[in-house]
């Protein structure tokens, strides 16, 4: 009876320090930082929303290379459309970038061209607007896509980069 204790006693053994070494060693997940307002140590911490225009829509491998005020994603859209927000110079060329809707089924809508309200020579962000008008009868689909796209006056592949914005009809 002593042997099943002891065989039983380093199997628990083994246990233990499986699960402490598991503890111990195996990589942990990253804990994304949260946003706090500095306030003083007596009170509160109070945590604060970002607002749209600081939501930044990534797609790609830049980061934040534009950030759309409107639409938001998944908002109704109807026609005339007015897109307001901020792009990278980088995506320009000649103060401008093309936009296309899109249906569910990829059919191409309209399109138009983002044109830069400030300076676009830079890497910084420059706001843009533009307006995009279509025929309420151009689809049936009641989902669609805005598809935000860096000029690329090269063509050459590399260079490509777009974004994109689901939306509703």
């Amino acid at each position: 009876m002593k042997t099943y204790s002891y065989i039983f006693a380093g199997f628990i053994t083994l246990l233990v320090l499986g699960a402490l070494g598991y503890i111990l060693f195996c990589p942990k997940a990253a804990v994304a930082p949260v946003a706090v307002s500095e306030v003083a140590s007596s009170s509160p911490v109070e945590i604060t929303t970002p607002t749209p225009e600081e939501i930044p829509i990534i797609r790609e491998e830049n980061p934040q290379p534009i950030w759309v005020t409107t639409p938001l994603p998944d908002a109704k859209i109807t026609s005339p459309l007015l897109i307001t927000g901020k792009a990278r110079g980088t995506w320009y060329f000649e103060a401008s970038f093309p936009i296309q809707l899109v249906d569910n089924n990829g059919n191409v809508i309209a399109q138009t061209h983002a044109q830069a309200t400030e300076d676009w020579m830079t890497e910084n962000f420059v706001p843009f607007t533009a307006t995009l008008t279509w025929a309420s009868t151009s689809t049936n689909a009641t989902n669609g896509m805005l598809i935000f796209r860096k000029d690329n006056p090269s063509g050459l592949p590399e260079h490509d980069a777009e974004m994109d914005v689901p939306v509703s009809f």
